[in-house]
């Protein structure tokens, strides 16, 4: 129940955190790379929910 509730929640809370301080401290030549930074941090914060927190979940039930 944890894993899925981190799963639906911080993706979603990093992805707007992460854009609005990127929006707010790039000049305005930069602001492409928060179309591209954004997506990736998405990506890697689902691989790392995905991967990680199920091995450990695995780790403790055995």
């Amino acid at each position: 129940m944890i894993r899925n509730l981190i799963k639906e929640l911080l993706p979603p809370l990093l992805f707007g955190t992460l854009s609005v301080f990127l929006f707010y401290h790039l000049p305005e030549d930069k602001i492409y790379l928060l179309v591209v930074i954004c997506p990736l941090s998405y990506l890697l914060i689902s691989f790392i929910v995905e991967k990680v927190l199920p091995d450990r979940q695995d780790k403790h039930e055995a």
